[in-house]
């Protein structure tokens, strides 16, 4: 599954409750809304005129993924970053429920395929 591995980093981090939680009580409209924000920030990112990609304010060359131990040593920034943690929330809230995101995206990508260009005549 294309989650695997999100839900062993993120448990008791960042993103959930932690294994523990009974999924009756998870709060779908929030962890739905949680994905929105991140596209929210990527577009404040957009906005406010800074790099698509990955960048670090806080040093001069920063290298993506350069750690010491197990922690990275700076954030990283970019509308890339926030898109990032859009796919980890939507990937951890798959796994939580044992959703096939891959089977998901593979089906959904071969439809968009018959689909004719502009389908159903919108404009961006």
């Amino acid at each position: 599954m294309i989650s695997g591995g999100i839900d062993e980093n993120d448990i008791g981090f960042t993103f959930t409750d932690g294994p523990q939680i009974s999924l009756a009580r998870v709060n779908i409209p929030e962890k739905l809304a949680l994905m929105h924000e991140e596209i929210s920030e990527a577009l404040g990112e957009y906005r406010a005129g800074r790099k698509l990609e990955m960048y670090c304010p806080e040093c001069d060359n920063f290298t993506p993924g350069y750690t010491e131990g197990n922690h990275a040593l700076y954030k990283p920034e970019g509308l890339v970053v926030e898109l990032a943690d859009c796919v980890i929330r939507i990937m951890d809230f798959c796994a939580a429920f044992q959703l096939d995101l891959q089977a998901a995206l593979n089906a959904k990508m071969l439809y968009n395929k018959s689909r004719p260009y502009r389908h159903g005549n919108k404009e961006c």
